[in-house]
């Protein structure tokens, strides 16, 4: 018998235990820049309070001794409550056992400002037309959100000032006037019928690369 700790679940269906979705993301690390809007808008259309998960530090977790540049700040925080997200400052204790008073002047006045914000964030809700099918390969239990495909159609899309979601497979895509298959968009059965019922009722279908075909290359659309 199989461990049970060796069994993958995947998100969407963790989602449906969920009251709420934290995105830890510190741009400054690992996460780069890219990572908390494409997690949001990912995240976004399921209705679940949504909350960026950010950090004083500078570079990492734990950097002592740095402060974050109050406009790298400002334009983090300002970004997350864009996609309706709520903010968190993260800290750790100094060694010291000492707050660092510079650390939570900057906070406040980063937070005294979205507070003069906050009648146009409060019950708001993302309006938009277009849904970008995140790339999935055979074995995977998630999409691939973060990589170098999702990236690219964030960037142009948001260059373009054209909000979006990104859908899994087995998102409902009805709702959109146009969907995306960026690149790689790899199409199982079940896929494929969601998306031909979707044109067959007046829906529009942007393919590039890849997208379009089967694991085995057989052209599903």
């Amino acid at each position: 018998m199989d461990d049970a700790t060796d069994i993958k679940i995947s998100t969407t269906e963790k989602r449906k235990y969920f009251s709420f979705i934290d995105v830890e993301s510190l741009p400054g690390d690992q996460w780069g820049y890219t990572h908390f809007p494409i997690a949001a808008d990912y995240m976004d259309k399921y209705n679940l309070n949504l909350t960026m998960m950010n950090g004083k530090f500078h570079m990492s977790w734990g950097d002592f001794g740095t402060l974050r540049n109050q406009n790298a700040l400002e334009y983090e925080c300002f970004r997350a409550v864009a996609h309706g997200a709520r903010v968190c400052i993260g800290d750790q204790l100094h060694p010291s056992g000492m707050l660092d008073e510079a650390v939570y002047k900057r906070i406040g006045n980063v937070f005294g400002s979205i507070e003069c914000k906050e009648p146009w964030l409060v019950n708001t809700k993302k309006v938009c037309d277009v849904g970008v099918v995140i790339p999935k390969s055979p074995m995977d239990t998630d999409p691939k959100a973060g990589d170098i495909v999702t990236q690219g159609v964030y960037l142009v899309l948001s260059e373009l000032h054209i909000p979006f979601d990104f859908v899994n497979y087995e998102d409902e895509v009805d709702s959109y006037k146009l969907i995306i298959l960026p690149d790689e968009v790899i199409l199982t059965d079940e896929m494929t019928k969601k998306i031909n019922s979707y044109m067959e009722n007046g829906g529009k279908v942007l393919a590039t690369g890849k997208s379009g075909y089967d694991f085995n290359n057989n052209r599903m659309l």
